[in-house]
């Protein structure tokens, strides 16, 4: 029994999850996503092979936390840029756009996401399961929030729906690599805000109506007197 308790104490430092995901990027800056196998993450992280099977069942899966390790970093960063905007659009905009650069720029987030089959490429990225959703909820609550309370965002959607629908968006911007900056930030401008901003005269409509009546009634009035 003694022997068997302290089995999982050792299982459980050496089977450190992040300890592997580190290993895997050093292993992809070194030899590319391609090159890099179990062995390679094993004699890394200084684990056995079998550790990192246990941990990373399957080669996607391992990727996949590689993945997830750099989108939270972009999180983080994109966070506090689109923080400093005044003005929703200008930051659904230019954080759209940012955030599709940085992807982009990211060798190991390049080579990992090319390990991994387009099918489970489009799953991870925008199914209702993807760790992406928390990690676009982290960059654009905050903001949401702030633009809602100034009146800019429509009341009657959710943040979690709009960054489900961002999440869509910034796959197909992310595949059009023809398209310039200024010309994915006309498509979203076109195509993506009118569906975010409040109306114009959103909470100005009863004032409409009690100024239409009032204008009304001098001319019944003159009808009435002719």
């Amino acid at each position: 029994m003694s022997r068997e308790k302290g089995r999982p104490a050792t299982k459980t430092k050496k089977a450190d999850p992040n300890r592997i995901v580190q290993a895997t990027i050093a292993c992809i800056e070194e030899h590319g996503g391609t090159h890099t196998g179990a062995a390679e993450v094993a004699a890394a992280a200084g684990v056995g092979r079998q550790t990192v099977y246990r941990v990373f069942p399957t080669r996607r899966l391992l990727f996949e936390a590689v993945i997830s390790e750099r989108l939270r970093a972009m999180a983080e960063r994109l966070k506090l840029l689109v923080s400093k905007y005044a003005r929703l659009e200008d930051a659904i905009i230019s954080g759209s756009i940012k955030s599709i650069q940085m992807a982009r720029q990211d060798p190991i987030f390049v080579a990992a996401l090319g390990e991994i089959d387009h099918v489970s490429i489009e799953a991870y990225m925008i199914g209702p399961d993807s760790p992406l959703r928390d990690f676009m909820l982290m960059i654009w609550q905050e903001t949401l929030t702030a633009a809602r309370l100034r009146g800019e965002l429509r009341q009657d959607i959710a943040d979690v729906d709009i960054v489900d629908w961002l999440r869509g968006v910034h796959l197909i911007l992310n595949i059009r690599q023809d398209l310039s900056p200024a010309a994915a930030g006309k498509l979203l401008k076109t195509f993506v805000m009118p569906g975010l901003l409040a109306p114009p005269n959103e909470g100005k409509t009863t004032v409409k109506r009690k100024n239409k009546t009032t204008s009304r009634r001098p001319s019944a009035g003159i009808r009435r007197t002719r």
